[in-house]
């Protein structure tokens, strides 16, 4: 199962870069009240997968996880700063959520446009962020399938969100 497991992270890997925090999560379920070696036969196939991957990827743009050049206009956030960037980062936490909720005027084409920038922290956009956020967190100590649950969404969201890495679109 293991092997498996690894095949499939390879493969999301090599399909979106997202597929880069299924390392952690299959960590977090290796490690669920077993034994250090036996975690550990789980997890290192799944590390030679995200190895190989990211091996492939460095021959493919001859370097090693590049830096991005993001356009500002596929994402407008990249040129902000400060305080401007951090609230525009977190007022997306609810325009995710509200399209994940509410999933209607959707555009299969970039729509970072739309994005609206933030000028202060306690605009109504990031304040329902860090609610969101602070909730999802909250939710983790319920127990370890909320624990699950909310690893699968915020690792996720981390690497697409803008907090800690500026995205293309």
């Amino acid at each position: 199962g293991a092997w498996l497991a690894a095949a499939c992270v390879f493969l999301a890997c090599a399909s979106k870069e997202t597929g880069l925090v299924a390392l952690p999560l299959v960590v977090l379920v290796a490690f669920d009240g077993r034994k250090v070696r036996d975690a550990a036969g789980l997890i290192a196939p799944t590390v030679l997968a995200v190895t190989i991957f990211a091996v492939l990827r460095t021959r493919a743009l001859e370097a090693f996880f590049p830096v991005q050049v993001v356009p500002p206009g596929d994402n407008p956030i990249v040129l902000e700063h400060g305080v401007r960037y951090l609230a525009t980062a977190l007022g997306l936490i609810e325009r995710y959520a509200r399209i994940v909720l509410f999933p209607f005027g959707l555009a299969n084409d970039y729509s970072g446009g739309s994005i609206a920038i933030e000028g202060s922290l306690a605009a109504f956009r990031p304040i329902v962020g860090v609610v969101i956020a602070g909730s999802l967190m909250w939710t983790a100590t319920r127990g370890r399938v909320a624990a699950r649950f909310v690893a699968i969404t915020l690792l996720t969201y981390l690497m697409i969100g803008n907090l800690l890495v500026p995205v293309g679109a």
